[in-house]
This record gives C-alpha cells, sequence and structure tokens, in this order.
C-alpha cells in the first residue's frame, strides 16, 4: 500500500479543495467539520480512505470515503450492516457513518501496525511464520461464519487487508466485499480481488459459502509461500512448500467448492496438525538460547539491535526475550518517551510494541527464566544487552551460548574494537562493525582475519525496513548455524 505524506496532501489541497472536506488557514485538511487528516492510505475513482485525528479525543481513526452512486450505495449498506454487528478485539469497530450531496461516509476504529504485503516486501515467509499467521486469520474467519446474526462471508483475503500488528496479532481490515451468506443471492455486483478470489465471485447470482472465504485462504497462504498468485499457476515455485502443505492449498483451490474443505474448522484441523507434528524448522522446541550483545564503545547500536533482533526472532518462529542486563535501567528511559503507553507489565515481565523485556531485576527477586522455556511452544531466546565491553561484564558476556560484539567504524574509535575483540572467545561471537560505509568496511575486511558483518543504518528498531531486514536475516541464518539439532 503506497503511503502520502502530509506534505503531500497540503500541496495537493492547495490547488484542488476536495468534495466533502475543507481546508483551514494552515492549509490542513478537515473531513466532516471536525477530523484532522493525517494520511491518505487509499486514493481510487470512486473511493478514498483516509487517517485522521479526533482533535478533542487525540483519536486515530479510519474514514472511507465512497462517491454516491448506486453501485456504491449497495456496497455501503452491505459494509455498515456487516461491521455494525461485529464486537472482535481483531476487527475494526464501527464508530459512525454519515452521508452529504457526494459521498457516503464510514468512520472506524484504526488498527495499528503494517499490511501483510509490507511484511512480504517481495520476501517470501517461513513456512513456520506462514502457517502461523493463516491460523490466526482463520479464526477471524471462524468467529465471522460462526456470528450469531448469520454466516458472514468475507470473501477479500488478500494481503493488504491484514494488518499485522507489533504483538505479531492478526487483523482483518476493510468489510467492502463482505456480505451474510443468506444475502448473496441479491447481490447484483461482482467483487474478488485478482488472484484471491474464488470462481463463483465472478459470477453475480452464483451459490457463495464458506468455502469461498477457504479458497481465499489457500491463495493467500501460497502467495506468502511463494511470493507468487495462484492464479498465475500452482506449480510456480512450488519448491519452497512442504508435500503435505502443498496438499492442502491445492484443495483449498479447488475449482468446485464442494472439492475444498467445507468449513474453515476443517481447514484449521489440516494445518493444526502439520503445524504440530512436521518438523517446520531446523530447532528443537523448548529449547533455549542465550545471546549476549556488547560494544566497544558507548552509541555503537547495542540497544538498538538487541531490541531489533529480539523483536525479528519473535516475527519468524521464536519466542524471544530481551534482557536488560546493563546499568541504563531500559525500563525507566521507555518510560519516559512519548509511547511510553504501549509499556506493560504483567508480573514483573514487560512488553513494549511486541517486545519481551526482562528488565535488570535486583538480587532480592529470583526471576525464574525456566518457567518461561517450559511455557513456552517455540525455541526460547534470551538476548542480553550487555552496554560496552569492559572487564566487570567480560565474564557475563562470554557465558552465553553466542556472543555478538559491535564496535565502531569511526576512525577514532576502530582501535578500541580491536582491543575488545581480544577480550572475545572467537569461536563463539560473531564481530557486527557500525557507523561506517560500504566502501570502508570492505577495506577493514581485507586487513582482518575474523568474520565481521556490517551493520546498516535503519532508524526504526520495530519496523527496521528491506535493509534492517535482510541484514537482520543474514545475522538469524548465522545464529541458526551456530543452534542446529
Amino acid at each position: 500500500m503506497a503511503f502520502i505524506p502530509i506534505t503531500a496532501i497540503i500541496l495537493f489541497k492547495r490547488s484542488v479543495s476536495p468534495k466533502g472536506g475543507n481546508t483551514t488557514d494552515n492549509n490542513t485538511l478537515i473531513l466532516l467539520s471536525r477530523y484532522v487528516v493525517i494520511d491518505i492510505l487509499k486514493s481510487g475513482a470512486d473511493t478514498k480512505v483516509f487517517l485522521v485525528r479526533h482533535p478533542t479525543l487525540e483519536q486515530k481513526l479510519i474514514i472511507k470515503q465512497l462517491l454516491i452512486s448506486a453501485l456504491s450505495e449497495e456496497r455501503f449498506n452491505r459494509e455498515v450492516q456487516t461491521l455494525k454487528n461485529l464486537k472482535n478485539p481483531h476487527i475494526p469497530l464501527l464508530y459512525d457513518i454519515q452521508k452529504d450531496n457526494e459521498y457516503y461516509y464510514i468512520i472506524e476504529e484504526y488498527i495499528e501496525g503494517i499490511s501483510l504485503k509490507s511484511v512480504i516486501e517481495g520476501n517470501c515467509l517461513s513456512t513456520n511464520t506462514a502457517i502461523r499467521y493463516i491460523l490466526k486469520l482463520c479464526e477471524i474467519l471462524k468467529y465471522l461464519h460462526g456470528h450469531a446474526a448469520g454466516t458472514i462471508l468475507y470473501l477479500d483475503c488478500r494481503p493488504d487487508n491484514i494488518i499485522i500488528s507489533a504483538d505479531e496479532s492478526v487483523n482483518l481490515i476493510d468489510y467492502g466485499n463482505s456480505l451474510f451468506m443468506k444475502d448473496a443471492k441479491l447481490r447484483r455486483t461482482c467483487y474478488g480481488s485478482v488472484g484471491f478470489a474464488a470462481p463463483e465471485l465472478y459470477s453475480p447470482h452464483t451459490t457463495l459459502s464458506p468455502s469461498t472465504d477457504v479458497y481465499g485462504v489457500g491463495a493467500l497462504l501460497y502467495y506468502m509461500l511463494t511470493g507468487s498468485l495462484a492464479s498465475d499457476g500452482l506449480n510456480s515455485r512450488t519448491s519452497k512448500i512442504p508435500t503435505q502443505l502443498y496438499n492442502i492449498i491445492k484443495k483449498c483451490l479447488r475449482h468446485k467448492q464442494k472439492w475444498r474443505y467445507t468449513s474453515i474448522d476443517e481447514l484449521m484441523v489440516a494445518l493444526s496438525r502439520l503445524y504440530k507434528h512436521q518438523k517446520i524448522t531446523n530447532i528443537k522446541r523448548n529449547t533455549s538460547l542465550t545471546i549476549s550483545v556488547a560494544g566497544s564503545d558507548r552509541r555503537v547500536g547495542v540497544t538498538h539491535l538487541s531490541m531489533s533482533l529480539a523483536n525479528h526472532l519473535n516475527r519468524n518462529g521464536f519466542r524471544s526475550y530481551y534482557k536488560d542486563s546493563s546499568t541504563h535501567d531500559i525500563i525507566s528511559m521507555l518510560r519516559k518517551s512519548s509511547e511510553y503507553k504501549h509499556l506493560h507489565n504483567t508480573n514483573g515481565l514487560f512488553t513494549y510494541k511486541g517486545l519481551n523485556i526482562i528488565p535488570a531485576f535486583n538480587e532480592t527477586i529470583d526471576f525464574n527464566e525456566a518457567e518461561l522455556i517450559y511455557d513456552s511452544d517455540k525455541p526460547v531466546v534470551f538476548i542480553n544487552d550487555c552496554g560496552v565491553l569492559d572487564d566487570n561484564n567480560t565474564l557475563a558476556f562470554d557465558n552465553a551460548d553466542i556472543c555478538i560484539l559491535i564496535g565502531s567504524g569511526k576512525p577514532w574509535e576502530i582501535e578500541n574494537m580491536y582491543k575488545s575483540m581480544q577480550l572475545c572467545n572467537k569461536n563463539k561471537t560473531f564481530f557486527v562493525v557500525n557507523l561506517l560505509n560500504g566502501a570502508l568496511f570492505y577495506r577493514l575486511i581485507n586487513s582482518q582475519s575474523n568474520m565481521l558483518i556490517r551493520m546498516p543504518y535503519y532508524y526504526d528498531w520495530n519496523i527496521p525496513g528491506t535493509v534492517g531486514k535482510r541484514f537482520l536475516e543474514e545475522l538469524t541464518d548465522e545464529i541458526k548455524k551456530r543452534w542446529k539439532e
């Protein structure tokens, strides 16, 4: 999904004032007399989707604006009728509806996170991660199909409509195509996303059923694993998919509904059985690994790397914990940040934007890490943020299963990196160099016998972007090599 910055909105509004909105003296766009536009998330011929802020409540919301027509009236009514019946933490709440001379407006909850399409970003997901996400999606579809008001069919399982929150929860948005199954034969229009829509969606009066959503789930799962659309040919890049999983996908994508799984429940049983009994990764479950991260100097990115690595592992089949083993007190720092509301405490274990944090407990508190390992259904990784490596923490740093030393590539600090490298056990230490460009890095590795990994610049530990993600994947691959069965 392409996001247009607010500056672009302002410049556009100076020349053309949009219908349904007005501008203030400072060119800020206001919708429906009170909602301040933050961004335009989608802009089509007859539909716009705005991210807005309610100025009094200081709450972000979504406003969908539909151009009034006979077709949009049907779609508007269907979406409103669906949303008003839904109360699920992974589905946006309907707040209000409005209408003027030209547009319908749907005001709904804004679910923070990134789209599944952005998560993939041209890179296929691991089998483990893909099945985990799909099972969570199926839970939402199960809720819709079993709704007390009648079976609700979603009918648009595409990656743009799935939002992954920081805690890795899966959320389903955009109910413009959804409808009650009993009303399916009354629809006058056919909607569907190419590559994800079941064949029956292209015929206005064809019977629809829960297996129509089963098809969408299968097409989505295939896309997550291969980066290709199932409609382009099911044999495309199938070597990436285990045989049993491939057979499940094929059954989802049968042309006739009666040949597919008849319900989301039936599909979930098949996926859960595979998820539990097949070895999807080469790492043992209910095992643990400790990684220590330290720096040769201050401000070389120790905390940034520790948090982003823990976050990356969480999203790729592990249960990871960031452990504050230094003296900077990460919890106090987060409490002082502008986003402290994301920090939560559960019996001494903190979470922040999906990151599990074990704070620097004093000696009077006995925190049982063994229980975290025992209770987890995934391999557990503890990442110790050791701060600057010195004589006081060398032993604790070296006691980990794997060590990561970060050094600065600045000319006046690189000597400190060389000295710190002498303190490390080279058989289990990765040496990461930060704060230098590519040319200097290649000159550096030519002068060193130790393996060096260059850490690129990425601002957000939580959303590292393509460059940061590639670096974290490289680091994770090296970690897995040291942690096989």
